[in-house]
């Protein structure tokens, strides 16, 4: 689009979530994503959401499973993070709590991932990269 002078061109981009060539420098996500078949992640880490919450009989990649993986490949850091977070508060320093505070909240709000949008990633982005 830049090359193009496109009218539709973004003022900027932002990369977030994952590398751009998955074989270059492999995390633990990599690791995991191409350690099993396709079919593993299907059977074992898509769920339907239940009747008694917003978008009942959707298929997803849950919300509590992301978090979970994100919070484990820097749990340490997190854990400190937390430690901090009750002696700020202990000890008065609201200012810096209320930032480590606001960090989580943000950090926190993650949600499910569609089906699709979770296995397609894992297949194209991470599967196919290393065939």
């Amino acid at each position: 689009m830049a090359e193009d002078n496109n009218p539709a061109q973004p003022h900027s981009l932002t990369l977030m979530a994952s590398p751009i060539d998955t074989r270059i420098n492999p995390t633990g996500v990599n690791e995991l994503a191409t350690s099993k078949p396709f079919e593993w992640f299907e059977k074992n880490l898509i769920s339907t959401v239940p009747q008694r919450h917003p978008g009942a009989g959707r298929r997803v990649y849950p919300e509590f499973w992301q978090l979970s993986a994100i919070m484990s490949m820097n749990l340490q850091r997190h854990v400190n993070a937390f430690k901090g977070l009750y002696s700020d508060l202990v000890e008065g320093d609201l200012e810096k709590a209320n930032t480590t505070r606001a960090f989580y909240q943000e950090y926190f709000a993650v949600l499910d991932l569609t089906e699709d949008f979770y296995l397609e990633t894992i297949r194209d982005v991470f599967q196919r990269s290393h065939q």
